[in-house]
């Protein structure tokens, strides 16, 4: 996570490249809540791309603060909230804090959701769970939910070649900060919210491979379901910007050793070129997918 806080990480590549969360689990959110309507807090929000979302999907809420360890993160939030008409509701506003930090409310105030959008995986989860519960109303909701190792739906035959790009030894796997990577490359399946705390508990995830249509046949399956199902249509040469978004690769470039090595992502290019040589045109449109999970709780 330090990667992000760095003042040469190219904060708007990240915020461009990164995909969106599907409106259907705004409105799963919204249904599952059953709260108050004040305050939500986003925590660890980065350049707001999930609380600009939250903003426009729970406008019944009267502010979202979104919240970020990261200053150059802040800083980007703030200037794309003030590019944006001001409305009347949700007032919104970025801070920057730690998420076990709610120093920025008032006079005993309380959140009636707080929500952590890839970013939990980076936290001591214990520790921000009873954060969490101690600025919770009755009733609040508290929301994680986040993404990781994408697949071209379309190339099957690839998915190995993402995962030596991302993991290999002589790749990027060495540079990524555990143990959060690998929290998150287990879906947060051993994070559990504390049932003393929460009730209506729900922990649900899926592998970016059942996203694929051929493993869709049944509108009433589970995975059918899903709300969180995370995918996008854009060019191979989008896809290799987002590619480098990552915070492995940033520590990969800044690293001495590799000057003059191969940049690990133009010879993941060139492999999938030599299987797939519709893919040398760099503005060939790629499905992209990825595994996601969510865990939501209501305060007790």
């Amino acid at each position: 996570m330090s990667q992000f806080s760095e003042t040469d990480f190219k904060t708007d590549n990240y915020s461009s490249a990164r995909p969106n969360y599907p409106l259907t689990f705004y409105q799963y959110l919204s249904q599952y809540h059953i709260g108050g309507n004040n305050l939500l807090v986003d925590v660890g929000c980065g350049p707001g791309t999930a609380t600009f979302q939250l903003v426009e999907n729970l406008s019944n809420f009267d502010k979202i603060i979104g919240t970020d360890i990261s200053e150059p993160m802040i800083k980007q939030a703030r200037e794309k909230l003030s590019t944006i008409n001001k409305l009347s509701k949700p007032i919104v506003e970025f801070q920057v804090s730690s998420s076990e930090a709610f120093n920025f409310l008032q006079n005993g105030q309380k959140c009636d959701m707080v929500t952590a959008a890839e970013c939990a995986h980076w936290f001591n989860f214990n520790n921000f769970q009873n954060v969490v519960a101690n600025n919770l109303n009755p009733r609040g909701t508290f929301a994680i939910w986040g993404y990781i190792d994408s697949v071209l739906v379309d190339y099957p035959g690839t998915d190995e070649l993402m995962l030596d790009l991302q993991y290999g030894d002589n790749k990027l796997g060495p540079y990524w900060e555990q143990p959060g990577r690998n929290i998150l490359r287990d879906l947060l399946q051993d994070k559990h919210l504390d049932s003393t705390l929460f009730e209506k508990i729900e922990e649900k995830h899926i592998l970016a491979r059942e996203t694929a249509p051929e493993n869709n046949c049944s509108k009433n399956s589970d995975t059918a379901k899903f709300p969180l199902r995370i995918s996008k249509q854009m060019t191979l040469n989008a896809y290799v910007a987002y590619l480098r978004t990552c915070s492995a690769y940033h520590a990969w470039k800044k690293d001495i050793k590799n000057a003059h090595s191969p940049d690990p992502c133009d010879e993941l290019v060139s492999q999938l070129q030599s299987l797939h040589p519709e893919l040398k045109d760099m503005n060939q449109i790629v499905h992209v997918a990825w595994s996601s999970f969510y865990i939501l709780g209501t305060r007790r």
